[in-house]
């Protein structure tokens, strides 16, 4: 029962046991940043500021829970983008008013062209 040490292209760490990959759920601080893709000092003033997920002191070092630090980024995702309300009184009525009002000004600026 070996425990072999891989690194992927993300800075997790996995450990292959007995055909099984488990990933390692403790992130160093540099693996952090690196995952973010921000410099180190940000992680370092982002933990004073307490803007980032608790990190676990194991002796003189700082490790960060892998599903903290995916709960955070979830946390902090941008909303997905707000569609317009459709009116239950006009449903798309709005759309072919727009639509109407491009044929009026259409032949509102050349008299020759029919709608």
């Amino acid at each position: 029962m070996s425990a072999v040490l891989l690194f992927s292209e993300t800075p997790t760490r996995v450990y292959e046991t007995q055909g099984a990959t488990v990933p390692d759920p403790l992130l160093t601080l540099g693996e952090v940043a690196e995952h973010l893709g921000v410099p180190l000092q940000t992680i370092y003033t982002w933990r004073h500021h307490g803007e980032m997920p608790i990190g676990i002191r194991v002796g003189r070092h700082i490790r960060v829970r892998r599903p903290d630090l995916d709960a955070w980024l979830d946390a902090h995702a941008d909303p997905p983008p707000a569609t317009p309300p459709v009116s239950p009184v006009l449903g798309d009525q709005e759309g072919e008013r727009q639509s109407e009002f491009r044929s009026v000004h259409n032949v509102l600026k050349d008299p020759g062209r029919r709608p």
